[in-house]
């Protein structure tokens, strides 16, 4: 693998922590809002004077955040869109544009909340803030790539695994250490997860096609298979409830703030969800790995 000279936005967030240790045979020089970046300003609100670079991996971003007001709502689009348009604008100044961006998206885009083995050619339909952004940000870039001639990657990831992880498992992890969490039923519907470090493959990609690419595991285990990993890694166990009591406790959720269940979550967790990455593994090489063979907890 030749030598990358790879700018990369979000360095310390949860993808970027785990992402750049695995890249020690590439130059890496990052952007972001704290001191430890290279070049350090805001994206929402800055536009960034570059080096020439021949990867950009574009890990920063606003998620796992549930906007409960008009504002919350727009940071979404400030961080999100306007943080794409600035990184582009940014690159436009470059004499010699990059090979190839990265652009970590989200199967959000689609707006689904059930179904099976959903791929590319599913129209998108965000239903939310995060996922109309992040639809949003996939078109500027890929106009950005045909303008340019620049190979473009929008990678939308579905359940992101990794030490301390954020968004819903992370919720899992927490709730299970607490002995909070209970299992649905026999917990038998799919999930499509990704253990974080698999994308730092991404980085050694040649004459890449640009597009859309749903990004997995590629098993697709059953949340009770799950919940079992995160309890075997606490040493705890995963109780269970009946699927009529816990819907019921889900109601109780919409109308008491900050209940560690609702109807929005109590769906998601009943639903089978997965997303199939087979045009990625033909098309990007994408080899992942069983996230059930990874951790969560730091030995």
């Amino acid at each position: 693998m030749s030598r990358n000279r790879v700018l990369f936005t979000g360095s310390s967030g949860f993808i970027g922590r785990i992402i750049i240790p695995k890249l020690p045979e590439h130059d890496i020089f990052t952007l972001g809002r704290s001191k430890s970046n290279t070049i350090r300003l805001d994206l929402a609100t800055q536009i960034p004077s570059l080096d020439e670079t021949n990867i950009v991996f574009h890990a920063a971003g606003k998620a796992h955040v549930v906007p409960k007001t008009r504002k919350d709502r727009n940071k979404f689009y400030d961080v999100n869109i306007n943080g794409a348009v600035n990184l582009l604008k940014g690159l436009s100044s470059l004499h010699n544009p990059p090979e190839l961006i990265i652009n970590l998206s989200t199967v959000a885009v689609y707006g689904l909340n059930e179904g099976e083995l959903i791929d590319e050619q599913q129209p998108i339909n965000p239903n939310t803030p995060y996922g109309e952004s992040k639809a949003k940000a996939e078109e500027l870039f890929l106009e950005w790539g045909r303008q340019n001639g620049v190979a473009i990657v929008n990678a939308r990831l579905p359940l992101v695994s990794g030490i301390d992880p954020p968004g819903n498992l992370g919720f899992m992890l927490k709730a299970i250490d607490k002995g909070k969490y209970f299992r649905i039923g026999s917990g038998r519907i799919r999930k499509s997860i990704l253990w974080a470090g698999d994308l730092a493959s991404l980085v050694g990609l040649r004459n890449t096609p640009s597009g859309n690419y749903n990004l997995t595991d590629g098993y697709h285990p059953e949340i009770r298979e799950i919940e079992d990993w995160i309890g075997k890694q606490l040493n705890k166990n995963v109780r269970t409830l009946p699927v009529w009591f816990i819907k019921s406790a889900a109601q109780l959720g919409d109308i008491i703030p900050n209940f560690p269940l609702n109807n929005d979550r109590f769906k998601k967790l009943v639903s089978p969800l997965t997303f199939s990455s087979t045009r990625a593994e033909e098309m990007l090489g994408w080899n992942p790995r069983p996230v059930l063979t990874t951790k969560l907890i730091e030995d």
